[in-house]
């Protein structure tokens, strides 16, 4: 997949452990660190991913999602980071989804559940299919269309 990536663009990737191998010239590689002996000097994810977006970088690529970061990877995302990439493990898409939105909400912002779907699905890449798409996700009837504590 990398070998489709323009040669000039500038990426970072952010990993546990680094296991990414791309050939292009302008690659930063960023790695979490856990926690020392004494409990300190712990670099997650979701820090790196933040600090990524100081870098402008042309894309973003984090091996795998699995917390508070998928909120600041799906920003990413929306704001000017289109060729970004990550991975979540899950047993279909439709539970890859729901898995998204649950990381999403460990990161503590009551964001209402439709703004977090929007964003999942990210009406830019398919203009002509996003609302579609989030009506057979969040058909009107659904708890989020009327007022639940994540409604919008």
């Amino acid at each position: 997949m990398s070998s489709a990536i323009p040669e000039g663009e500038r990426i970072v990737t952010i990993e546990d452990a680094a296991e990414l191998r791309l050939n292009q010239a302008h690659v930063l590689r960023l790695e979490a660190r856990p926690k020392n002996i004494e409990g300190q000097g712990e670099i997650p994810i979701r820090e790196l991913v933040r600090n990524a977006l100081r870098m402008r970088p042309d894309r973003i690529i984090v091996g795998e999602v699995r917390g508070s970061e998928a909120l600041d990877m799906l920003q990413a995302m929306n704001t000017g980071h289109d060729g970004s990439m990550s991975t979540c493990h899950a047993n279909s898409p439709r539970d890859a989804i729901s898995r998204v939105e649950s990381m999403v909400l460990m990161a503590g912002v009551d964001f209402p559940m439709r703004a977090v779907r929007q964003q999942i699905l990210h009406p830019r890449a398919r203009p002509h299919r996003s609302d579609r798409a989030l009506q057979r996700w969040c058909p009107q009837d659904h708890e989020c269309h009327r007022g639940s504590a994540h409604g919008g």
